[in-house]
């Protein structure tokens, strides 16, 4: 029944008008079209949004209209059982194949047996794990060791398959497995194991892949310059004899200051490019300022959080979601890939 149902609408009407004087079976017609509409709109968005912001209009409406005419709120009623149970189908988990590929392909750079459990603010409880942990050059002249400290949130091995999975099922409904595939060697080149950097120093060799490696800091998943250590990313830090632990806990606490392209763990989306996905006209267009980065922080936080909540099988990470659409796909624009329902499984 939904694929006779047009996707694109834009939002459901306030409420059905109904005129004085007109015969019930009019009526009727007139409400069977406002919850047609209506199933219209969910069907081609999401139903977790729905539940959210148009539950309280329908128990509304159904009430008014069961007073005014009797058994329409009854006819009501079931249309809108009827669009929940179809804007909620089955939902598949990733195939074995694509659990496998991940495991196979997303190592962890962290030790995480240096890990324990730390509350951070905005955060929930036990979401966040704190890792002392050590990278050592490997270049054969002033070769240097580093213990610091870095606070993830990361997803499990098989919820990482599952974001890929979901956000395949919307990129590239025809070919799954390979786009999946190709999520998860992104997820690989940019965050090892779909690490998410909460706040802390990572050390990569980006600067003349000299064997040498640089700081950069990371806070809410993206790179960023804080107040207080503005010459911090890129540079060889701490200096011998310093201690590095000590100093990635003072530069945790720092206000970020600015970020240069705001590209975001797991899959390096940019802000332009989930603005694009999702429509969300709160992301920030400059990043380059202090508030444009805190505001692009916070939106990567609340989706982060979001992906790593509720259920595993069909777990989806709007990020991760919105660059499958932009990056692995030409047939629509990404975001009426991102917003169309996925294929039934």
């Amino acid at each position: 029944m939904g694929r006779l149902i047009p996707g694109a609408w834009a939002a459901p009407p306030a409420r059905a008008s109904v005129r004085p004087g007109v015969s019930i079976s009019q009526r009727t017609a007139q409400h069977f079209r406002y919850f047609v509409s209506v199933q219209g709109w969910i069907l081609s968005g999401d139903p977790a949004r729905w539940q959210a912001s148009v539950g309280a209009t329908f128990e509304r409406f159904l009430l008014q209209q069961a007073g005014d005419c009797g058994g329409i709120g009854q006819l009501g009623a079931m249309l809108l059982a009827l669009s929940v149970a179809i804007a909620s189908p089955a939902v598949a988990a990733a195939p074995a194949e694509i659990q496998a590929y991940a495991v196979a392909n997303l190592k962890p750079m962290i030790d995480r047996s240096t890990c324990t459990d730390a509350d951070r603010s905005g955060w929930p409880s036990r979401t966040v794990k704190r890792c002392v942990y050590t990278v050592k050059d490997t270049a054969s002249t002033d070769a240097r060791t580093y213990t610091t400290v870095a606070w993830l949130a990361d997803p499990t091995t098989g919820r990482a398959a599952e974001w890929a999975w979901s956000a395949c099922g919307k990129a590239q409904p025809n070919r799954p497995n390979p786009c999946a595939k190709a999520v998860i060697d992104q997820m690989r080149r940019i965050a090892s194991a779909a690490h998410f950097p909460v706040a802390g120093l990572y050390y990569e060799d980006l600067i003349g892949k000299d064997g040498r490696y640089e700081a950069y800091f990371f806070r809410d998943g993206v790179t960023t310059r804080l107040a207080g250590f503005e010459w911090l990313n890129g540079s060889r830090w701490p200096a011998p004899g310093q201690d590095g632990v000590a100093l990635a806990e003072q530069a945790a606490a720092a206000e970020i200051m600015s970020m240069k392209t705001g590209m975001a763990r797991p899959v390096a989306i940019t802000p332009s490019a989930y603005q694009a996905a999702t429509g969300d006209k709160a992301v920030p267009k400059d990043v380059s300022s202090d508030a444009g980065a805190r505001s692009w922080a916070d939106q990567v936080r609340a989706a982060t959080i979001r992906a790593l909540s509720g259920p595993q099988v069909g777990a989806q990470n709007d990020l991760v979601t919105a660059w499958a659409c932009s990056a692995l796909q030409n047939e629509v624009s990404p975001y009426a890939c991102f917003h169309r329902r996925p294929a039934a499984p």
